[in-house]
């Protein structure tokens, strides 16, 4: 298989001497993006082909702004395409689907007789020899790249794969996510006594959230994964109690979170898992009206304002569609703690209240 493997470099090779005005010049350099990878990241499908003068054989270094992360040489192409035989990984990490990285031509490796001088001994060439009858045995699921019409009749990509392919948006030239959560209950109540008397009202609660959330425009770099966001909340609780009082919360926050996804937060059509944490401080003001203590149902008892201090931990899925639609569903434990003002009503006193527990919020946003 080496010498196979020889002879089809050494054809490479000469096919390349022969169309050199066409074929890109030492040191050359072109900016991709890894189509892509096989499990042990030993073969790439790229986005540049023979019209970018790329020809079989070719060898070259792949880099991004942290330094050199592989070296392969062109296996197979098409014309906007080629496959590599990555013989050298400095950086396997770095060699993902959808990352740009920079190619550029490289002095081809000598070929020896001396195993211990060829590429072919690289201890990371087993499995990397192509197998020109196997060529489409990379995993083409969920391909997110442009392709062109006539890779088809290439033979490097299906009809399927060209119709994901066309929904493929790069994020990353979006790096801002508005969006707007909600969660809502509204019931109709009402309470009677033995003595017939009767009081209406309701059980409602209504909590919106509008927000900004912020990504990195450099989908390579480490940080890429981190997102802040701030955001603008409004909370709404109502309450019919069993004789008749009528009990309203109203909260208007605002706050800030820090977001980790867990895959890359630049694709589409995708469930992307996150996890967050956030804090929020706000004003808070409740209201007590009416009910049989009272002797009506339209008399305010007590209004009393305060201040309200909140932190969030929580979980979540993002969907973007490829018209930059993204829908979301967060699970979190809440937790606010709620200081009023002295009400006259209950001898001056003033007041705490901590609420917590779990909230679960469903949005939709759109990457701008």
């Amino acid at each position: 298989m080496r010498v196979k493997y020889s002879y089809f470099l050494l054809l490479s090779f000469g096919f390349g001497i022969s169309s050199f005005t066409l074929a890109m010049e030492i040191d050359s350099t072109l900016t991709t993006r890894v189509l892509k990878t096989s499990s042990t990241k030993k073969t790439i499908l790229i986005n540049r082909g023979s019209k970018d003068e790329i020809t079989l054989g070719m060898q070259a270094k792949f880099s991004s702004e942290s330094g050199v992360v592989a070296r392969g040489v062109v296996v197979d192409l098409s014309e906007e395409r080629s496959i590599w035989s990555m013989y050298r990984l400095a950086n396997p990490d770095l060699v993902e689907m959808d990352m740009l990285l920079t190619l550029k031509v490289a002095e081809p490796l000598k070929l020896t007789q001396d195993e211990t001088k060829s590429i072919v001994a690289e201890k990371s060439i087993p499995g990397l020899t192509p197998d020109r009858s196997d060529q489409l045995s990379l995993p083409f699921e969920n391909l997110e790249v442009d392709v062109p019409e006539n890779a088809i009749e290439d033979g490097l990509v299906s009809q399927s794969e060209l119709k994901a392919e066309k929904n493929f948006v790069p994020l990353e030239k979006f790096p801002r996510l508005i969006f707007f959560q909600i969660a809502l209950q509204s019931l109709n109540s009402s309470t009677q006594a033995a003595d017939g008397t009767t009081y209406k009202g309701g059980l409602e609660m209504t909590n919106m959230m509008l927000g900004l959330e912020w990504y990195s425009s450099k989908a390579n770099k480490w940080y890429s994964k981190i997102s802040l966001s701030t955001f603008f909340q409004y909370h709404y609780e109502n309450i019919l109690s069993y004789e008749g009082t009528v009990a309203d919360s109203r909260l208007y926050e605002i706050g800030g979170g820090l977001h980790y996804s867990f895959l890359s937060p630049h694709q589409s059509q995708k469930f992307i898992p996150s996890i967050y944490v956030y804090l929020a401080k706000g004003q808070i003001s409740d209201a007590v009206a009416g009910g049989e203590r009272s002797g009506t149902a339209a008399q305010e008892a007590s209004s009393v304002e305060g201040d309200s201090l909140a932190y969030g931990l929580g979980m979540g899925l993002k969907y973007f569609f490829p018209s930059r639609l993204c829908v979301q569903i967060l699970g979190e434990y809440y937790n606010r703690e709620d200081t009023f003002e002295a009400d006259p009503s209950t001898n001056n006193n003033t007041w705490s209240r901590a609420s917590n527990g779990p909230r679960i919020h469903l949005g939709i946003g759109y990457r701008f």
